[in-house]
């Protein structure tokens, strides 16, 4: 968490990383497994979310029907 909370980069990218990675280590598991691990918890936390973020922005972007889409005229 302190180290999320001093970051420069969106969504700690790098920094947060290699925190877990570390922690991870420190416990006594494989660096293989904790960065697997990492990778895998990104991919579930940042790449979910910011993908639900694309869908929702499509989802908006497209007209109802019948509707007028001023941007089209």
């Amino acid at each position: 968490m302190a180290a999320g909370s001093i970051t420069l980069v969106p969504g700690g990218l790098g920094i947060i990383d290699n925190a877990l990675v570390v922690a991870l280590a420190a416990t006594g598991v494989p660096a293989v497994t904790a960065i697997a691990a990492v990778v895998l918890y990104r991919l579930l936390t940042l790449g979910f979310i910011v993908g639900t973020g694309w869908l929702a922005w499509l989802v908006t972007r497209v007209p109802a029907p019948g509707s007028a889409d001023p941007a089209r005229s």
